[in-house]
């Protein structure tokens, strides 16, 4: 039995089974989760907690002759409505029933979160230390998980694929939206994340084409990245050009130059003069990414130090 791919709102009821990705393969770990509404499997870049709302998007099949949800991805589903995300707190918190919840709300309304954060729950009989403390740890972790299913949202909106988005809330958190939509090329900071693959997509949703300084700049900082990948540290000037050229086609050889010395006096790339001659019999410059540089003198350094001790 399949359908067509759709939205499930599920709550999990706990974690069935749970095998973590391979070293070097992208993604989250593979779950089999209980859910309210039956067993989902799926892969998820964070493992979920007894009681955490999801929603899951994905087919339904059948496993062992019993009806499990296939899901493609999943976000956190934490309600916006004041009173459903009492409910929701208050349900994942230790020892917090339904009479509680009832008179936190009789006591403060809308304002519940000030209270909690505040811990000033006045009028509320019952509510010990211990009970308000996990109230408020829940209320923290709903937070979180509310900001992370916005900004994953936010980041799929622009194209980009679940596994990116997740990696860009490890990195960043709350700051993972701003600094994407302020530059998406902070994305190729990340892991396994190129230049091609957020050019024609995140960026290209954000209306960054062209020679944008930004697409610029990280072009041809990739350029190198992928060029020193052959094995070399410092590269000659005109392997670098060529690359960029092919990287940045509507980029002009002058305006390749200029982002170039750009990225020199940000200290993102260093240059050294070569002392052989091109095939036109003028001198030319080597280029390097800083950090390789560094790396390669630290190298030096030590095994001279190690010579000479």
């Amino acid at each position: 039995m399949t359908t067509a791919e759709q939205a499930f709102h599920v709550v999990v009821r706990r974690v069935i089974y749970e095998k973590a990705a391979a070293r070097g393969q992208k993604g989250g770990s593979w779950y089999v989760l209980a859910t309210d509404q039956g067993r989902a499997s799926g892969v998820m870049s964070w493992r979920p907690e007894p009681g955490e709302r999801l929603k899951l998007t994905g087919k339904v099949g059948v496993y062992a002759g019993e009806k499990e949800l296939k899901f493609a991805s999943a976000l956190p589903d934490v309600p916006q409505d004041e009173h459903a995300l009492l409910t929701y707190v208050c349900g994942r918190a230790h020892g917090v029933g339904d009479s509680l919840r009832d008179a936190i709300w009789a006591a403060h309304g809308e304002k519940w979160r000030t209270a909690v954060s505040r811990r000033t729950l006045d009028g509320v009989e019952g509510l010990g230390p211990q009970r308000l403390a996990s109230i408020a740890e829940s209320m923290h972790a709903a937070e979180t998980e509310g900001a992370k299913g916005a900004a994953i949202g936010r980041l799929l909106d622009l194209g980009a694929s679940d596994n990116l988005a997740a990696k860009a809330w490890d990195e960043w958190e709350l700051e993972c939206v701003p600094r994407v939509e302020r530059d998406p090329y902070c994305l190729t900071d990340l892991d396994n994340v190129g230049f091609v693959q957020v050019d024609q997509t995140v960026a290209r949703a954000l209306g960054i084409t062209g020679t944008d300084p930004r697409r610029m700049a990280a072009g041809l900082a990739y350029s190198v990245k992928q060029t020193m990948s052959q094995g070399d540290t410092l590269l000659c000037w005109d392997v670098v050009a060529a690359e960029a050229a092919r990287c940045l086609r509507e980029a002009t050889p002058q305006q390749i130059v200029t982002t170039c010395k750009e990225l020199f006096e940000a200290g993102v790339l260093v240059a050294f003069p070569d002392p052989d001659l091109g095939p036109d019999g003028v001198k030319r410059g080597r280029v390097g990414t800083s950090g390789a540089v560094d790396a390669a003198r630290c190298v030096v350094e030590f095994v001279g130090g190690v010579e000479h001790g």
